[in-house]
């Protein structure tokens, strides 16, 4: 299947399903849009059907000492996905595939075999199984047989005998893989084995082993191939009784992959445009082009059009192919911005006419060049006629203008007009048709000629309108009569692969009206034969040159004329004295070629031409050409040690075989081979000698040879002389001395004599004249020249590089001499402390000269500074390559002297400066002990512990460092610092915060001094308290059984949600309309994951959640659920009246029932005479909606008995109390309607009913609240007696009463009316406040809502902040606000709400948390100094009551304007260390302390200590701590500007609250508004606390 985005999926399959020509094809996926069509790579899709297979191995024969080749054999089906994985012998021995070691008896080759090395006889007694692994499956199986060696004794000396198997043929492997070319051959002795790789030019050259190639016996691995690798490789098997060689072709595979450049070129009209495609990979075996996914002949890789033109724009594609896959490459040719193709900017459109008026037709075009627009009528161009006149022009904008215009339009006039814009760039076209009301007309239609084999399409030109119909004829039959021919309503005939003896004739088309008014029109078609050519060849497959060739080209089928023509290369050929072209009747040309010439060679085409198409044919001509030079080689001579090429060329066909070879000895003859194994002698294929670095040896004669089996072939002998210029043995060397010794420095320089010395020292010339002390000697020796130069009592200055030069004819050389004057090496310098600790010290110190003679050592000389250096000092040795080291061993606290001496072979240096250290205290190196740990709740944990034995202090203790971290993960502990109580004994504590509710931690602990921490106690782990779940259990689900009971189930919370070990559950329902009440909502516990809720209300709809719970609480409800109960009886009515509507008529009267339990389907009355049985009672069922029914035609002073009962789809219900009547003559007046509530939303119209009966009708008067009604804009009374009241407000609420009165007595009810509208504002007040919640308590307002509440919203921001909200409900009578802002100011206000809206706001509630900002600290209790750091103690920060969040530290040299950020963000637990600083220097520290409630900043300035810890003595200005920013005039005194602004503020303040007092009284309390009159979001009053 091919889904939407282009991917094809193939679905699974059984292997009887399997079809080949799906199953195992090559797939290519086409993609087209506005700029193009491209095709994809082939994709090669092969299914595997899972079969059986069995391996096996065979017994292998061998001669005993030679190797043996073991071969799994794996069935042909599954070879490509099966692998050998290892080895296995009958004794348990397993061999597996290695990448090293090749020097074992055993081997498993990358391609599976197992070789083994040397057989012996041993090797007979075992047997060998394969194991294989299935790439696919990864099913690994045993071969089915075992395979042994069968070895036998060779019977005298034997010429090796390769293999019969032939592993060696040809081998095609991927790139990256390792593999073997095998060369298996026996013989007695054992033959050796080397492999070759041999040349295009057929020169070998011996395969170079190393770590990617092995050779292992006669067996060739090569690991991570290359394409490099790919060639022709040689095995030459021989020992000393014969030879033998196996030829392999190895090629190396790599992913092809193709790039056309450039990917998008935009080119100008008429100008060459060039694609050229850059392809890799091997082999690449073609090269093919696409346009828009249409072939090209062209298989170059580049592609070149040589003028661009309209049709050539569109996507280009080069593909690259061999056996295995393909690559492509894709690119994109635009036309040039400044030519645009036509567009019509305006048409003309359909039209229907009668004939008569003039008709004029418009098109406008624009482009670049400007187009031309012609215009066609039926697919015939239109010129000017007398009714027909075309005009055109072009306007200032560029666009060109045409019209078509007929006068006085006929019936014939009609049909398809079309303009056509065309430029050189391209063309456009409009057509529409043109009616004209007339009878049917068929345009004359010219001769159609269609080539044989290609589609006719004709239309029938027809006027007339309208047509109903257009059929075409032939021979008189309609058609279509084949399955070639189609017909369409349009008058458009299609045939497909048109045939001359079936298809030519004339063809007729009929056009018909309703009227039956008929029109023909005949077309005459001929179909024309294009030419077919029979094969060309030359008759012979080769020539020679000066034979004769010839060429028939004989035509074979189609129309005659044709014309004949032949091409040699594509070129068009003309005749010449050696080339004939003879034609032979009207249908035969022959090419006769006398003599042929090399020149010759080449492909020939024979083209035939006629009026129906073009045939080619080719034939390819091959002409031998014996060798000819093209480069004959010359004597030369070349310099020693230069690189020599000697140039040797020629042609010929087939292409000559060039190679060299050189003369034994000094004279020409007894010519020998090259030495293939040199790598400073190459010749490369075009027959060139290259001699890398030439010497004497290579001097001599030289023979090129050249053939190609044509003729007896070339060769040439030449003289290669070599001249050497002066040459030096040694180029460079070193020469010592002794400062104070003499030296002399020598040198020999050998070659072609004269030769002349010269000497310089550091490229300047030595001067005897100016140097008493240099002399130069000059003497032959043997044909070489020596020279000396003598230095007498040396110095530090004759270390130099002395250059003794060599000259003759041919060139110079030189050699250097490094003459190095040795002495002491000098003292070392700049000895400084790196690092101390109390029993170690680390030193380094500057290497001083050393003497031009390596320093061996240095000697580091320490003492106690109470000692002398004489007899008390040690000494330690440190390697002359080190300039620093490590002292140990020392005394913790204590004053040492340290010294460095430097030693050569020539003697020691003075010892350097002294160095004083005092060894530091060290780390604890005790534990704490007693470690406890007790869960203080669900986030904290309390550790205690007490102080280490006072014996492994090592020093005084300044904290602990207490690590925690969750007990199940191997995380790095994160720790907290306590301070140290220096109360003797004392047990310390901490409570670790923010932790993981029930959650195991591991907690240690570990006391630090000044220089470190100590070892930590053993790992205690602890839980914290048990927490509440939170999250809800999820997939809860509500089914009603009945109609009182439901079933919920659910499933537990995610356990890493639980905190804790669920005890049970609770699931919380109530009847869905009173949920917003807590009071109202049952509660069911359980302990499983389902439950079954039981006497509930029948017909309700409840709402249920349930939520989990642990010994730490409850934890979150679910959402809320919601199941009605099923329906059942109803109860019985309430409240039946009966009343005397007349002498014989009964109104009877009833409330609903109080629970219906479902939906009231039906009422039904009662009724019977007194004393009769129920059974005997008549009965009328009424509508659900009837609560009233008249029973008339009773008997007149009968007493009646009446009942009533309700009805859902369960049944019927209970009937109602019976009421008893007794018809009388006088009807008094009575009210049908009952008291009732009436319950009625602010500005909601409400109707009191009041049903009066009585005769005479009786007089209905209303009093509301006890006072008489009177009507008015919202209240009037109706016909029936009712009273309807218009948009009630919060004033009608009351009591409403109906009096009703005639002769025979008087009636009453009472309605009570209730309001609902949004609650009254609740009261808000303080309760409490911490440094991080506020408590307030929440009130109803005073004056009673109707409706209840059902919940409440607070709302509170920080000062400077926005408002937040959060919803409480109705039945919480206090709420506290956490999670605030320390010592931070809040408002908070609070509205109700119920189900008809929001209430007004209560007033604003001004308050703050506890907490100031932090309090500074003393210097002593805050800061720590030593030589180089400055530890801050930041415990000793009081926080003021809320939490510290952060510090920022800065600190600068006393004398330093700008301050250096030491770390912007530090922690607030634990100390903080400025490190790196300078001894003996003041510095100044801003520390800066940040919490909710604010940031306190403090200055102190502090020196640090010297090296030997002594502090500095105090300056003018102390240590002193300061909060004022740098920028406070010094001269401001605080004591004086204090106390002014405090006096200033109290005024402000004074003046303020005033005026507040006398606005409140002014303005007075504002009204409460209901939601309907105020706004969404009512603005709050203000109230101070």
């Amino acid at each position: 299947m091919v889904l939407s985005n282009g991917t094809l999926i193939f679905p699974p399959f059984r292997a009887e399903d399997y079809r080949q020509e799906v199953h195992a094809q090559v797939y290519r996926c086409q993609a087209s849009n506005s700029h193009g069509t491209v095709h994809s790579r082939d994709v090669h899709v092969r299914a595997v059907v899972s079969q059986f297979y069995q391996t096996e191995v065979n017994n292998e024969h061998v001669i005993r000492g030679n190797s043996a080749i073991i071969k799994c054999v794996i069935p042909s089906f599954v070879a490509d996905f099966v692998s050998v994985a290892s080895w296995v012998t009958d004794d348990g021995q397993t061999f597996v595939p290695q990448h090293k070691g090749y020097d074992g008896k055993y081997l498993v080759l990358p391609s599976g075999e197992l070789h083994i090395r040397s057989v012996s006889s041993e090797d007979g007694f075992k047997s060998y199984k394969c194991r294989t692994v299935h790439r696919l499956t990864q099913e690994t199986r045993l071969s089915a047989t075992a395979g042994r060696l069968v070895i036998s004794d060779a019977v005298g000396l034997s010429a090796p005998k390769l293999a019969s198997e032939d592993f060696t043929r040809g081998k095609l492997k991927a790139e990256g893989s390792s593999f073997s070319l095998f060369c298996q051959a026996q013989a007695n002795p054992a033959p050796a084995f080397r492999w070759f790789k041999v040349s295009e030019g057929g020169r070998k050259a011996a395969v170079e082993l190393g770590d990617r190639v092995k050779q292992v016996g006669g067996t060739l691995i090569i690991r991570e191939a290359k394409v490099e690798d790919s060639g022709k490789y040689l095995c030459v098997v021989n020992n000393s009784v014969g030879g033998e060689s196996v030829e392999t072709v190895l090629t190396v595979t790599a992913p092809l992959s193709a790039q056309v450049e450039p990917k998008v070129q935009t080119v100008e009209f008429g100008r060459p445009a060039t694609f050229t495609c850059t392809y890799r990979g091997n082999p690449v075996k073609s090269v093919t082009w696409l346009k828009d996914g249409i072939p090209l002949n062209h298989k170059e890789a580049v592609l070149r059009i040589d003028t661009v033109g309209r049709e050539d724009k569109g996507m280009y594609q080069c593909f690259v192919r061999n056996d295995q896959e393909s690559a492509q490459g894709t690119a994109e040719l635009k036309l040039g911005g400044r030519f645009e193709p036509p567009q019509l900017i305006y048409t003309f459109q359909t039209n229907t006419l009668q004939p008569g008026p003039a008709v004029f037709l418009k098109c406008v075009a624009a482009g670049n060049p400007t187009p031309e627009i012609t215009w066609e009528l039926d697919g015939t161009r239109l010129a000017n006629s007398e009714r027909m006149q075309v005009g055109q022009y072009v306007t200032v904008n560029g666009e060109v203008v045409s019209h078509l215009n007929i006068s006085a339009v006929h019936t014939n006039d009609g049909g398809l007009y079309a303009c056509v814009a065309s430029s050189t760039v391209g063309s456009v076209r409009h057509a529409a048709k043109l009616n004209v009301y007339g009878l049917p007309y068929i345009r004359p239609m010219d001769k159609a000629a269609v080539v044989a084999g290609e589609n006719m399409v004709v239309h029938c030109p027809v006027a007339g309108y309208p047509i109903d119909s257009i059929v075409w004829e032939k021979n008189g039959r309609m058609l279509p009569i084949n399955r070639r021919q189609k017909t369409f309503p349009n008058g458009t005939l299609i045939v497909e692969a048109v045939q001359r003896s079936t298809d030519q004739g004339r063809y007729t088309c009929v056009a018909r009206n309703s009227q039956a008014y008929t029109a023909r029109g005949d077309l005459d078609v001929q179909v024309m034969e294009p030419p077919q050519v029979t094969p060309i060849d030359f008759g012979e497959p080769t020539f020679f040159e000066g034979d004769l060739a010839q060429a028939t080209c004989v035509l074979r089928k189609g129309d005659l004329p044709v014309i004949f023509s032949w091409m040699f290369n594509g070129v068009e050929l003309s005749q010449t004295d050696e080339i004939q072209v003879l034609k032979v009747g009207r249908r035969t040309s022959i090419l006769i070629l006398d003599p042929v010439q090399a020149h010759h060679q080449g492909t020939y085409t024979c083209r035939t031409v006629n009026e129906a198409g073009t045939a080619e044919v080719e034939a390819e001509l091959i002409v031998n050409v014996p060798p000819r030079w093209i480069v004959e080689p010359a004597d030369k001579a070349f310099a020693l040690g230069s690189d020599a090429r000697l140039e040797c060329k020629a042609d010929g066909f087939p292409r000559p075989t060039l190679g060299w070879k050189k003369a034994a000895g000094h004279t020409p003859g007894d010519y020998r081979d090259l030495d293939v194994n040199n790598p400073n002698i190459k010749v490369t294929d075009d027959g060139t000698l290259h001699i890398s670095s030439i010497q004497k040896s290579h001097e001599g004669y030289y023979l090129c040879e050249a053939n190609n089996g044509i003729g007896a072939g070339l060769s040439t002998v030449i003289y290669v002389r070599v001249q050497a210029p002066p040459q030096f043995k040694i180029q460079y060397r070193n020469q010592t001395a002794r400062h104070g010794d003499d030296a002399v420095l020598e040198c020999e320089a050998g070659g072609e004599t004269p030769i002349g010395i010269l000497w310089s020292k550091d490229k300047h010339s030595v001067d005897q004249a100016a140097e008493p002390r240099y002399t130069i000697r000059e003497e032959m020796r043997g044909g070489s020249v020596h020279s000396s130069l003598s230095i007498k009592t040396t110095d530090r200055t004759d270390s130099a590089v002395y250059t003794c030069v060599a000259t003759n004819a041919f060139g110079s050389a030189d050699t250097n001499i490094n003459l190095i004057i040795q002495e002491h090496p000098e003292q070392p310098s700049s000895l400084k402390v790196l690092d101390k600790s109390g029993r170690s010290v680390e030193l380094s110190w500057t290497s001083p000269y050393d003497g031009n003679s390596p320093i061996t050592r240095y000697i580091v000389e320490y003492k106690l500074s109470r000692r002398n250096w004489e007899n008390d000092g040690e000494r330690m040795m440190v390697p002359g390559n080190q300039n620093m080291a490590a002292v140990l061993d020392l005394r913790p606290a204590t004053t040492y002297h340290l010294r460095i001496v430097a030693r050569n072979e020539i003697g020691d240096s003075d010892p350097s400066d002294i160095v004083t250290i005092i060894t530091a205290e060290e780390a604890p190196s005790g534990a704490p002990r007693d470690l406890k740990v007790e869960a203080v709740d669900q986030t904290s944990l309390r550790v205690k512990w007490k102080p280490p034995l006072r014996e492994e202090w090592n020093g005084d203790i300044q904290g602990y460092q207490v690590g925690y971290r969750l007990a199940s993960s191997n995380t790095s502990y994160v720790y907290e610092t306590v301070e140290f109580s220096k109360e003797v004994g004392k047990e310390h504590q901490l409570t670790i915060k923010k932790l993981q509710v029930y959650t195991e931690y591991a907690v240690v602990v570990s006391a630090f001094n000044k220089i470190g921490q100590g070892p930590t106690t053993e790992e205690i782990r602890s839980y914290t308290a048990e927490g509440t779940p939170q999250q809800p259990p999820h997939d809860v689900t509500c089914t009603t059984l009945t109609s009182q009971t439901i079933r919920v189930s659910w499933a537990s919370p995610p356990l890493e949600t639980v905190q804790g070990v669920i005890k049970g559950y609770k699931v919380i329902y109530g009847p869905s309309d009173k949920w917003y009440d807590e009071e109202r909502k049952d509660t069911k516990i359980t302990s499983s994951t389902e439950t079954h809720l039981h006497g509930l209300q029948k017909y309700t709809n409840y709402s249920l959640q349930v939520l989990a719970f642990t010994s730490g609480g409850e934890g979150v409800r679910s959402q809320p659920i919601h199941c009605q109960t099923d329906q059942d009886v109803p109860d019985a009515p309430t409240s039946v009246k009966a009343l005397v509507m007349s002498a014989d008529s009964i109104l009877v009267s009833w409330l609903p029932p109080d629970r219906p339990n479902g939906i009231i389907t039906q009422y039904t009355v009662y009724f019977k005479e007194e004393g009769k049985s129920d059974s005997e009672a008549e009965q009328e069922k009424l509508l659900s909606s009837q609560l009233n029914y008249e029973a008339n035609g009773l008997k007149q002073r009968d007493e009646y008995v009446f009942w009533v009962t309700a009805s859902t789809t369960i049944g019927e219900g209970e009937k109602s109390e019976s009421v008893h009547l007794k018809l009388s003559s006088k009807v008094p007046a009575k009210i049908a309607s009952f008291d009732d509530e009436y319950v009625a939303t602010y500005k909601e119209d409400v109707k009191l009913h009041c049903q009066a009966v009585g005769l005479p009708t009786p007089d209905i008067r209303w009093t509301i609240r006890g006072e008489p009604f009177t009507p008015n804009d919202r209240m009037r009374l109706l016909t029936e007696g009712s009273l309807l009241i218009r948009e009630v407000s919060r004033d009608d609420a009351g009591e409403y009463t109906c009096h009703v009165e005639n002769p025979y007595g008087q009636d009453t009810v009472t309605h009570t009316l209730l309001i609902q509208a949004p609650p009254h504002p609740p009261e808000i007040q303080l309760q409490s406040t911490t440094t991080n919640s506020i408590e307030v308590k929440l009130k109803p307002s005073v004056i009673d809502d109707t409706t209840p509440i059902h919940g409440y919203t607070v709302y509170y921001k920080p000062e400077f902040s926005t408002w937040e909200s959060v919803q409480v409900p109705a039945s919480t009578r206090s709420y506290n606000l956490e999670g605030l802002w320390c010592g931070s100011r809040y408002q908070i206000y609070a509205s109700a709400y119920n189900k008809i809206g929001t209430g007004e706001s209560s007033e604003i509630l001004n308050t703050r948390t506890k907490g100031k900002k932090p309090e500074i600290p003393e210097v002593h209790r805050f800061v720590e100094v030593s030589s180089v750091s400055i530890n801050l103690h930041l415990k000793a920060w009081q926080d003021g009551g809320c939490p510290m969040n952060y510090f920022v530290v800065e600190y600068k040299p006393r004398h330093q304007t700008e301050w250096i950020m030491a770390d912007n963000q530090v922690s607030p637990t634990g100390n903080y260390g400025i490190m790196e600083l300078t001894p003996a220097t003041w510095y100044n520290l801003r520390i800066s302390a940040h919490n909710n409630a604010g940031s306190s900043v403090a200055e102190y300035e502090v020196a640090t200590l010297t090296l030997t810890g002594a502090t500095l003595p105090p300056t003018v200005s102390d240590s002193r701590v300061t909060w004022l920013p740098d920028w406070w005039p010094k001269w401001l005194d605080l004591n004086v500007l204090v106390p002014v602004i405090a006096t200033i503020v109290v005024i402000i303040v004074g003046i303020v609250v005033i005026c507040v007092a006398v606005t409140r009284r002014k303005n007075g309390i504002e009204n409460l508004r209901l939601r309907g009159e105020a706004k969404a979001i009512p603005q709050p009053k203000i109230q101070g606390t």
